[in-house]
């Protein structure tokens, strides 16, 4: 693996897509427990997922998110996917890499619902900056034929100003100006994309007859707590 590379691409460019990642019985493990994770009706489950799409059937998912599927399973916590990324990540900071976060999205067949775009940081705020790197990894092949993730042509290298993106669905946030040319990161199963928490990405629609399911996953270089204690920090500020 050419880790100064991909280290170049996500400097220059703010993502770096990335094949042959995991082996398929690896991915298909990771697979396996997401779907179970997923599809629970476990009272904790279903307090993590919720719909990403714009005004959404009744009783009907149409872009599913479950927050921290990694912190719902040991097994995932411990799976070669997750190692392999943390491993990568602690290769780019040149130090310990931490894990912060991490959610599954699936995309539904036939449907026109995108992920608006946005940058990561917009969650966190300006004043809570923290380096991290976010592994974007399809259990599928992915192109624009089924809601591969957009990248940015012309990354901004700093937090753009952010609101709510659907009335109907106000905790997703998208940039006030989208923009007009990007890069599709096609990807076989198997590869993943990287991106940092200023990367300018969002994902398109998903025509195709099967489900896009993707796990993402954040790692940083400081601990969850360091941003805890940025947070404070802020407020005392105001």
């Amino acid at each position: 693996m050419d880790i100064q590379r991909i280290r170049s691409n996500i400097e220059g460019f703010g993502f770096c897509a990335v094949n042959g990642l995991f082996t398929e019985s690896d991915l298909a493990e990771s697979e396996k427990l997401i779907d179970e994770l997923m599809h629970s009706s476990g009272r904790v489950v279903r307090k993590l997922r919720r719909e990403m799409a714009e005004n959404p059937p009744e009783e009907v998912w149409v872009q599913p998110e479950l927050s921290r599927p990694a912190m719902l399973s040991t097994k995932l916590r411990k799976s070669p996917v997750f190692e392999t990324c943390q491993t990568l990540a602690a290769n780019l900071f040149e130090a310990r890499a931490h894990y912060l976060f991490d959610h599954a999205i699936y995309k539904m067949p036939r449907t026109t619902a995108t992920t608006p775009w946005h940058q990561d940081q917009a969650y966190l705020g300006e004043h809570v900056h923290s380096p991290s790197i976010h592994f974007w990894i399809p259990f599928q092949q992915v192109s624009e034929h089924n809601g591969a993730m957009r990248f940015a042509t012309d990354q901004p290298g700093h937090l753009l100003p952010h609101g709510p993106a659907f009335a109907s669905n106000p905790h997703l946030l998208a940039v006030s100006a989208p923009p007009t040319d990007f890069h599709s990161a096609n990807l076989q199963r198997g590869g993943a994309s990287l991106h940092t928490n200023l990367t300018l990405h969002g994902t398109g629609p998903n025509p195709s007859d099967e489900i896009r399911k993707a796990w993402v996953i954040h790692f940083g270089r400081h601990p969850a707590w360091h941003k805890r204690v940025m947070q404070l920090k802020a407020r005392w500020k105001k």
